[in-house]
């Protein structure tokens, strides 16, 4: 019986190596080998299990350094993505616009490119879909996390928790679902208009939702993403808006004058709202597309392995200069004067809301929250930055503003 014991832990031990093998070391392999054959190349991993996560990790810190001492009192430098995201920034400028690394086990190919950033974000092949390391992992105890579309996608921190801190999850989850269920109920009943709530009604009815999606879970899962993803994103983006309408007054009074004019003492209503001609190009604090490769697929010639994670870091189009000109970094709203089109050379270096079939389904829902919020505290209130305001942006899900916003502010 010993022996048969021993034989069989030996077994198991050796099918967990193996998978092991598999999962860091020839997985990760095969499509390195792939794409570096194609010309894509990258720094090579550090570590056998993590990857390039130690070089990440020393490059941050590296230029965080540089940077906090070159730093000058009241610095409102925007060319923050190379200190937030140093080592894409180096390996950009080291190995081109398309360049792989890895992240412990998952490779990820970067792309820069501007023209294959278009292709990839029109594109509606069922070859792309959601990374598997962002999917729920069912039998999994995971942490703190995000809301995706197939329910709840822990993404940014995963960490096995307790069984007992995972039936509380459960029960919480039971919760929101009960409560979202409820109120999409009460308001299917009191109104028939067509808002953004029927539109999440008509695609739970779509014949084309996937078979591995119910009905009431494509609508719990789309007003939760709506509600936690869209309060964070459209609150970010107006703390921002605050800072720099504060450190550029006269952009500041441009924009009131803008509001008093449409809409003066009266009720602010949508279609005075689409009057407004200064706010219309948010600042978006969103930072990855990430787009998992599900089988083969080719893009502009570069054939892109089943397994490859695909990584666009959108701030990086956004301040190229060769698309954006010299002064890309600089904050400059008046080069929108003639729309995207007249402000870069490429419309498609631009995407705060993503491109393509892909846009965010919140977008127009989030400018009406942003232009609403903006136009109440402008027609009230003057403001300007406090002495104490440190800018210090920050990568927590979303860029935001590590030490707040601190304004000084009075009635007008």
């Amino acid at each position: 019986m010993v022996k048969m014991a021993m034989t069989l832990i030996l077994g198991l031990l050796g099918l967990v190596l193996m998978h092991a093998y598999r999962v860091f070391v020839w997985k990760p392999r095969r499509l390195r080998s792939t794409l570096r054959r194609q010309g894509v190349e990258g720094p090579p991993p550090s570590h056998l299990l993590l990857g390039n996560i130690p070089d990440i990790k020393k490059i941050k810190t590296d230029e965080a350094r540089r940077a906090q001492e070159s730093r000058k009192g009241g610095d409102l430098s925007h060319a923050w993505p190379s200190v937030l995201f140093a080592h894409l920034q180096k390996w950009r400028t080291q190995y081109g616009p398309i360049f792989m690394y890895s992240a412990g086990h998952i490779q990820h190919l970067s792309i820069s490119d501007v023209e294959m950033v278009k292709e990839l974000s029109t594109c509606t092949s069922l070859g792309l879909g959601k990374p598997s390391y962002l999917t729920k992992h069912r039998g999994a105890l995971h942490g703190r996390g995000i809301i995706s579309s197939s329910g709840s996608s822990w993404a940014y921190q995963r960490k096995i928790i307790a069984p007992e801190l995972y039936l509380d999850k459960v029960k919480l989850d039971r919760q929101i679902q009960s409560t979202i269920l409820e109120v999409v109920k009460a308001q299917t009943q009191a109104s028939h208009e067509k808002d953004l709530l029927q539109a999440i009604l008509k695609g739970a009815n779509n014949e084309g939702l996937p078979s591995n999606i119910s009905a009431e879970q494509f609508i719990v899962d789309n007003c939760k993403n709506m509600y936690f993803a869209g309060y964070e994103t459209t609150a970010t983006t107006a703390s921002w808006c605050l800072m720099l309408l504060a450190a550029h007054p006269h952009w500041q009074a441009r924009v009131r004058a803008e509001v008093l004019e449409i809409f003066g003492c009266g009720v602010l209503d949508s279609d005075k709202l689409q009057g407004m001609k200064t706010i219309v190009y948010p600042l978006p604090c969103s930072v990855f597309t990430v787009r998992g490769v599900l089988e083969d697929i080719e893009f502009k010639g570069l054939l892109i392995p089943q397994g490859s994670n695909i990584q666009i870091l959108i701030h990086i189009p956004h301040q190229l200069p060769e698309i954006w000109g010299t002064d890309a970094a600089k904050f400059q709203p008046e080069r929108f004067a003639q729309g995207i089109s007249g402000a870069c050379k490429s419309v498609h270096a631009y995407m705060p809301f993503g491109l393509g079939p892909r846009t965010c389904p919140g977008q127009h829902f989030a400018l009406v929250e942003l232009k609403v919020i903006l136009s109440l505290i402008l027609a009230k209130f003057s403001f300007l930055l406090s002495p104490s305001y440190h800018h210090s942006p920050a990568f927590k899900l979303v860029v935001e503003p590590g030490d707040g916003v601190i304004l000084h502010m009075r009635k007008v």
